[in-house]
């Protein structure tokens, strides 16, 4: 009884709590540095370490992403069965949807969940409603299509993100 008294009255002494709550907060700082740098979000530089990813790591990782889009998306334009009246719009509807994969690049959040994936085919698939008349673009073969090439491109980026913060640039 006495040695639970003892414990106790060491453990509420004052130097004690406080070393208690410092040790408490050292460890959710070096916690919160991690998960930070896992995320990429922080970057740690030492004279032989580095940990996350650098900004010219990030901006080669976007260039790449860009460059990357930019090509398969001016691709499926190409393989697309288009009439003569419909190549300006077409082309239009593309760059619109490149500007809105440029934004997803950007923002930095592109994720292959299939609840994501879902949203963007949703989303780019509204873009192109937006801008096209023909039937050839309202159909579901299209629609097919097109989600099947956002979804290979959602991958591709997430895949190349992957790629690049494993290797730490």
């Amino acid at each position: 009884m006495e040695l639970n008294e003892n414990i106790s009255h060491e453990v509420m002494n004052a130097p004690a709590l406080n070393l208690i709550i410092v040790a408490g907060l050292v460890v959710f700082v070096f916690f919160a540095l991690f998960v930070f740098t896992k995320k990429g979000i922080l970057a740690v530089r030492g004279k032989n370490i580095r940990v996350g990813m650098s900004e010219g790591g990030t901006r080669e990782l976007i260039r790449k992403q860009f460059d990357y889009a930019t090509n398969i998306i001016r691709e499926f334009v190409l393989m697309m069965d288009i009439d003569a009246g419909d190549e300006k719009t077409a082309e239009i509807a593309s760059e619109k949807v490149l500007d809105e994969i440029m934004r997803w690049i950007v923002l930095n959040n592109i994720e292959d969940s299939p609840m994501y994936i879902n949203d963007k085919q949703i989303a780019v698939w509204n873009i192109i409603q937006d801008e096209v008349r023909s039937d050839y673009f309202k159909s579901r073969e299209f629609r097919d299509k097109c989600d099947d090439k956002v979804s290979e491109v959602i991958k591709n980026l997430v895949g190349k993100k992957r790629y690049y913060e494993g290797r730490g640039l």
